[in-house]
């Protein structure tokens, strides 16, 4: 009986440092047929949140940074110059709900929770998607409410990984 109080103690505290922020990808448009790309437009990564606080707009530049930072790290990586004017174009969009750390952590339950949605999209000169993903992540507890922050930033180098994987 000791041994099973342990287990499932071990397993509800992992479950808790988890946080539920687990990424989960789907694929909005599929081609086969992506052309090689040596060069790519990479449009202004757009960030917006529900929250419209001083610390949400700061945290907004920050997630912009790194979905930028992230993308230029893919196209160099498969040796894809990002220029000002081609005919194909990266954009980058974020869509973003803070929530709240203090009632995650007093209430829990999902109020307070947090979601984070990015859609990566790659388009020809026509503006027709040729290929997109999206990946969205929630923290609805966690170890002192959750640092929604850290999710936030996992999803989106995990969303960008993904769709690396197919240029």
């Amino acid at each position: 009986m000791n041994k099973f109080v342990r287990i499932i103690t071990i397993a509800a505290f992992t479950f808790v440092l988890h946080a539920c922020g687990g990424v989960h990808h789907t694929v909005i448009t599929d081609s086969p047929n992506i052309p090689k790309l040596k060069e790519v437009e990479l449009l202004t990564v757009e960030v917006n949140s529900k929250e419209q606080t001083s610390e949400a707009l700061s945290k907004n530049n920050q997630l912009k940074e790194i979905a930028t930072e992230e993308i230029q790290a893919l196209l160099n990586a498969k040796n894809i110059i990002a220029v000002t004017d081609s005919d194909t174009t990266i954009n980058c969009h974020i869509d973003i709900v803070y929530g709240s750390r203090a009632l995650r952590y007093f209430v829990g339950f999902g109020a307070g929770s947090g979601h984070i949605s990015v859609t990566v999209e790659l388009k020809n000169n026509d503006g027709n998607v040729l290929y997109a993903t999206n990946s969205e992540a929630d923290l609805s507890i966690g170890v002192f409410g959750g640092d929604f922050t850290e999710v936030a930033g996992k999803t989106i180098v995990e969303a960008i990984n993904e769709f690396g994987s197919q240029l």
